[in-house]
């Protein structure tokens, strides 16, 4: 028994159809250019990431701000970078499996750009949660000053927090009250003899003299910033929480990035579908299989041309008459593939005249 592929294989070829040739081209112009696409996305994804980083270093008390936003936030100032190259590689690599039609190089593609569909959508929304939950920075810094302010083996957290109270002429978390049950100032009273008067406020909360640096605070009136000699609040101490000004300096940022991220995520899924149709229309580079292919778009061309759109086969297998309609070529293609019955190659019949039955 010959079977219907080696039938096929035997028969004599042809030009494709143009429905083959229209289709493939139309497949390989949407990957090239969403592949374009991608990588300029990519290149603009990258300057985010370096406009970003640089918005964040001119930030007065920019210190203060990286550690009240914790490391999550700089993570997503460096993501932009991350998913820049991921998704550059992924372009390149597309492109250049498109123009060689080299379905080895696309299954690489295909998995380099869904590494980085992945990686954008992880910290898509890693950055949105930053933007949507603001309730986090003044949570963050009312413990930073609760905990760790003052306390002997946290320097570095000290003198940022007091620079950013300094920079941003703001004090506490919401409020001047955040201080009040902090360990800053359970150690001020331990430092004091039972009776004297208690420190309520450090002096970056004060009112400072513009001749001031990180290392020598002068207070404009140090009693009554610190309630030694006045109550709080007064017009001599910062009265403003920080938390508020922090989130305006990093809202912008995080707005920006996170539009960022959506758009590559977009493109990048757009990229990977069009990858999925060319990897289907690249078949291997083996010559029987482009024969057969040829043939097929050849033989329904030729009936399409006698007959229009309206084709009827009469299939006969074991004994059984069915007549089945093929209007399309991809219906056609089918018919050959499965229903076609095996040519018994011990009969007289020639492979040509077998094809020709259809």
């Amino acid at each position: 028994m010959t079977s219907r592929r080696e039938l096929l294989r035997h028969s004599p070829s042809g030009m494709s159809g143009n429905y083959v040739i229209e289709d493939r081209t139309w497949s390989k112009c949407c990957s090239v250019f969403c592949n374009s696409t991608l990588l300029l996305v990519a290149f603009l994804s990258g300057g985010v990431s370096l406009w970003a980083w640089t918005e964040a270093n001119k930030f007065p008390a920019r210190e203060g701000v990286l550690l009240v936003m914790g490391a999550v936030f700089q993570v997503c100032l460096l993501a932009p970078a991350v998913e820049c190259f991921v998704a550059m590689v992924g372009a390149f690599s597309g492109l250049y499996g498109v123009h060689y039609r080299n379905r080895s190089v696309l299954l690489l593609h295909f998995s380099i750009v869904l590494i980085g569909i992945v990686t954008a959508l992880i910290f898509a929304i890693i950055t949105a949660y930053n933007l949507i939950m603001p309730e986090n920075v003044p949570r963050s810094l009312e413990m930073l000053i609760d905990r760790d302010h003052g306390v002997y083996s946290n320097d570095d957290v000290t003198r940022s927090i007091d620079i950013l109270q300094m920079e941003l002429t703001c004090c506490g978390s919401l409020s001047y009250e955040s201080w009040a049950d902090s360990e800053w100032i359970k150690q001020q009273r331990l430092a004091r003899f039972q009776g004297d008067d208690v420190p309520r406020l450090p002096l970056s909360c004060c009112q400072l003299y513009p001749n001031s640096t990180q290392q020598a605070l002068h207070p404009i009136d140090q009693g009554a910033c610190q309630g030694l000699n006045q109550s709080v609040p007064n017009e001599a101490m910062y009265q403003q929480g920080c938390a508020g000004d922090v989130m305006n300096y990093t809202f912008s940022l995080l707005l920006v990035l996170v539009c960022s991220q959506v758009g590559l995520f977009l493109i990048q899924l757009l990229v990977i579908i069009t990858s999925v149709v060319m990897l289907h229309h690249i078949r291997s580079d083996d010559p029987e299989l482009a024969r057969e292919s040829e043939y097929i778009a050849r033989l329904y061309s030729s009936l399409y041309q006698k007959y229009g759109g309206n084709i009827s086969l009469n299939i006969h297998q074991k004994g059984v008459k069915e007549q089945v309609r093929v209007d399309t070529p991809v219906a056609f293609a089918n018919l050959v593939y499965i229903d076609m019955p095996d040519f018994d190659s011990s009969s007289e019949q020639s492979p040509s005249e077998a094809t020709s039955r259809l």
